[in-house]
């Protein structure tokens, strides 16, 4: 069993040491990645290590899960941190150029790995009579 309890960031792009161990597989609702230029990547605890995650309180669609391998360590008893994608469907996709903080292109989710921000994701329109803003990992 893992020495520290991990508590999910709900609202900030993982880092790679953040990724749950253990992941072995990605599932998508549709059997492919959605064809969204983002997906919101969370955080979640669940009991279970595989299976998809029911809707509990998030405001959005659930798109995507992952799940975790059978020898997979809980965090807590019973406790085992998973990541969801998730599109809200009243906000996105996002009105302006730019992505939420959360998000991730859904063509770069690996197991194991988290999300990365791509233009695609980030929406560069390659207008240059319209700025785009800079990434959030830019200076």
């Amino acid at each position: 069993m893992s020495a520290t309890i991990q508590r999910p960031k709900y609202f900030e792009r993982l880092a790679p040491e953040e990724v749950p161990e253990g992941e072995c597989r990605v599932v998508w609702a549709g059997g492919k990645p959605p064809d969204f230029r983002y997906v919101r990547e969370r955080l979640v605890t669940r009991s279970r290590r595989a299976g998809k995650i029911q809707e509990m309180g998030f405001a959005g669609l659930i798109v995507g899960w992952t799940e975790l391998s059978p020898d997979a360590e809980p965090v807590a008893k019973h406790e085992f941190i998973r990541r969801l994608f998730l599109v809200r469907v009243d906000i996105d996709p996002y009105p302006f150029d730019g992505a939420p903080f959360e998000a991730v292109d859904p063509l770069t989710v690996e197991p194991g790995k988290p999300g990365r921000i791509t233009d695609r994701a980030w929406f560069v329109t390659g207008d240059a009579s319209k700025p785009t803003p800079r990434k959030p990992d830019q200076k």
